[in-house]
């Protein structure tokens, strides 16, 4: 393997072989993601950028030393780019992995702050639609309904906060029961596929019949 000498981290390109093949390298040996620099993807770019012009400058001489230089070059770009690919596919592998706990339990302990702002935003695309799912089949199938054809639209709306008194009695909703919570509950996804919750013991809301009806029977809750 060609071994480039470490470049000054004052300059604009920060990424080489080998660090490419020491972030590869910490990627393959680690369960959760590594941290990068937030202008990582900025930085690979810019290394292609500078190995495809120096390949290029290089086999306008065609003097044997350029010419083997120029070889050199394009099997080191060749090489990096197969493993840029790769920490591209690893970390994608570890982002829905980490969408699938982030969907299964709807919880914030999921911890995103070492992805990059493009994987955050895979992360949440991601995380929306295993939850639109899982609540178009999954929780139907509990309920002993059949699932939403699969050309039905899914769309994932915010959090619903919980209503205060004063708004239960203006917007009083026949399709909706007032529960007292007598337990915690942690939050979930809805057959309406809105998320609720989580809610603490003693709460008080309106909640779907359906929604409701199936806290009470788990002793969850209490009609009030």
């Amino acid at each position: 393997m060609e071994q480039e000498q470490k470049e000054d981290p004052e300059k604009e390109i920060k990424v080489t072989f080998e660090v490419l093949f020491d972030l590869l390298r910490n990627e393959k040996s680690r369960e959760s993601i590594q941290k990068l620099d937030s202008s990582f993807y900025t930085d690979v770019k810019n290394y292609i950028l500078e190995k495809s012009s120096l390949m290029e400058s290089q086999s306008k001489t065609s003097d044997l030393f350029s010419a083997t230089e120029r070889s050199k070059t394009e099997k080191q770009l060749t090489n990096a780019r197969k493993i840029i690919k790769e920490i591209y596919e690893r970390r994608e592998k570890k982002v829905i992995s980490m969408a699938i706990n982030k969907s299964r339990i709807s919880s914030n302990l999921i911890d995103t702050t070492a992805l990059l702002k493009d994987e955050k935003e895979f992360f949440e695309q991601v995380v929306s639609l295993l939850s639109g799912w899982r609540g178009n089949i999954l929780l139907s199938i509990l309920e002993g309904k059949e699932p939403m054809p699969s050309n039905t639209p899914i769309n994932i709306k915010p959090k619903e906060e919980k209503p205060t008194p004063e708004n239960n009695e203006e917007t009083s909703d026949p399709s909706k029961k007032s529960v007292r919570f007598s337990k915690a509950v942690p939050a979930f996804i809805g057959q309406d596929l809105k998320e609720y919750g989580p809610f603490e013991e003693d709460d008080t809301t309106e909640l779907p019949i359906e929604i409701a009806n199936l806290l009470i029977d788990k002793g969850n809750a209490e009609e009030v």
